[in-house]
């Protein structure tokens, strides 16, 4: 599960873990001429069972992007773990968006597309990404495929409006969308465009916040 913040001219904070398995970073620092960008943290929290080899799940963050993925477990019945699937395709994502055409910067399906296409090793995932415009930075966009997701909350007064959820695509109950090995098109995703504001707050996660918290 991942926690984002969006701010204009803030401070990052770094994170601090202390137990192992459970990973905690923050995005790096906005370069000076930054505008407006992503102040974001994540902290992957894998089950009891799979903390020792880090949880099934990947993440990467960048001033401008965040991107997570939950592998599929049922890969682990054939000896392949489901981790580094996710981790690969996130890495894939984040390399593209900062390296890439101009593109991938503003088309985050594009973006996904490219990635998995990349991302040749055998499994699977969900993934959800969020990018800011790098020129029309009051624009948010973002794609999603699978049972992960994120909701899109606003500031009123001392009250937290909830502005946008994201909805789940799955094929039947359990068994969500995804990309990768005999998985779904990712050109399938679901994307969209939302205009935010200073000190808008983002809570992206995978099923494991979405299927055991409230909004």
């Amino acid at each position: 599960m991942s926690l984002l913040v969006l701010r204009r001219l803030s401070t990052v904070r770094k994170h601090v873990i202390a137990r192992p398995g459970f990973r905690s970073f923050s995005s790096p620092a906005p370069s000076a001429d930054a505008t407006a960008y992503l102040n974001s943290g994540v902290t992957i929290l894998p089950h009891y069972s799979k903390v020792e080899k880090g949880g099934e799940d990947g993440a990467e963050l960048r001033q401008s992007l965040i991107v997570i993925a939950d592998g599929v477990g049922g890969w682990s019945l054939s000896g392949v773990d489901p981790g580094i699937y996710a981790r690969s395709l996130c890495r894939h994502v984040a390399e593209f968006h900062e390296k890439g055409d101009r593109h991938y910067k503003i088309d985050p399906k594009q973006l996904l597309v490219r990635a998995v296409e990349e991302t040749r090793m055998e499994g699977s995932s969900t993934c959800v990404l969020a990018m800011l415009d790098p020129e029309k930075r009051e624009y948010l966009h973002t794609a999603n495929i699978g049972d992960s997701g994120y909701m899109l909350l606003r500031k009123n007064g001392l009250d937290l409006l909830k502005v946008f959820r994201s909805e789940e695509l799955q094929h039947s109950f359990n068994f969500p969308f995804q990309v990768g090995t005999g998985g779904d098109d990712p050109a399938t995703a679901t994307v969209e465009v939302h205009e935010v504001k200073n000190n808008d707050i983002i809570v992206m996660g995978t099923d494991g916040l979405w299927d055991n918290m409230y909004e």
